[in-house]
């Protein structure tokens, strides 16, 4: 259950808008019964568009990259990713900028260092 649960979302990452702040919506979660609603809700909320041919659905993802199946995982998590792509990858954020992985223990796994945005290369 939801409850009085609130979520914050920035439209495009945190983008900050023409006079340089983030603009960000803010939703009340008392409809999410489950994950399946919230995606119905996320979807119309911002206006994602139905897959192409082939393309895979859109996916929740948490800071680590892992995929998101249940609401109770998503309303537990301090950060959401949601992907269009629906698949997770690591983002570049700027020339420089390293993610620290972690493998599922917690463990340190790999640095990812970003060494190009377009392309991204790490």
């Amino acid at each position: 259950e939801s409850g009085n649960q609130r979520l914050r979302i920035y439209r495009h990452g945190q983008m900050p808008s023409a006079d340089g702040r983030a603009s960000a919506m803010e939703v009340t979660l008392d409809n999410w019964g489950d994950l399946a609603e919230a995606r119905q809700a996320l979807e119309q909320l911002l206006q994602i568009p139905a897959a192409e041919p082939l393309q895979a659905p859109w996916g929740l993802f948490d800071a680590q990259g892992d995929a998101i199946g249940d609401l109770a995982t998503f309303l537990r998590q301090p950060v959401v990713w949601l992907l269009e792509v629906g698949q997770w990858m690591w983002p570049a954020v700027r020339i420089g900028f390293e993610n620290k992985i972690r493998d599922h223990d917690g463990r340190p796994l790999a640095v990812l260092r970003t060494m190009s945005l377009r392309p991204v290369v790490f």
